[in-house]
């Protein structure tokens, strides 16, 4: 099992702090697959859009190499060997294997993030983020 760590001197792009969320109020980041109890921040580091600008085969590409520039995740090799469709801005993959191939990647960058503390929220596109605990003050 590799171990990865977040790279020096990467910091939150922006950080949401709302002190006021109580443990039974909603915070409107966190979607239904985060549960936070209690007061909490948001740092982002990475946001990107989706089908509006790219294909998904181009996201997860974008993806990987944006894992690989805050952790000490490594893109493998076989990425940039990639042969890509140009007829669209973003591309596709030429080879349908070369797109499930990286898609199957998804995980080991996932768990490069998970490793320093960071996690990613899907949804047409993607944030890189992480969560802190707020002291609550009596």
């Amino acid at each position: 099992m590799t171990t990865y760590t977040l790279r020096d001197d990467v910091a939150p792009y922006d950080t949401r702090t709302d002190s006021e969320h109580a443990a039974e109020s909603w915070c409107e980041l966190c979607d239904e697959g985060i549960d936070w109890d209690g007061p909490h921040s948001h740092s982002f580091y990475v946001s990107r859009e989706g089908a509006s600008t790219r294909t998904a085969d181009n996201l997860v590409a974008v993806f990987l190499d944006d894992t690989a520039e805050l952790t000490t995740y490594a893109v493998p090799e076989w990425v940039a060997e990639i042969e890509w469709d140009r007829d669209y801005s973003a591309g596709w993959c030429v080879n349908p294997d070369d797109s499930q191939a990286l898609y199957d990647e998804i995980i080991h960058a996932e768990s490069a993030l998970s490793d320093c503390g960071l996690f990613v929220v899907w949804d047409d596109g993607y944030s890189i983020q992480s969560i802190s605990e707020l002291e609550v003050s009596q």
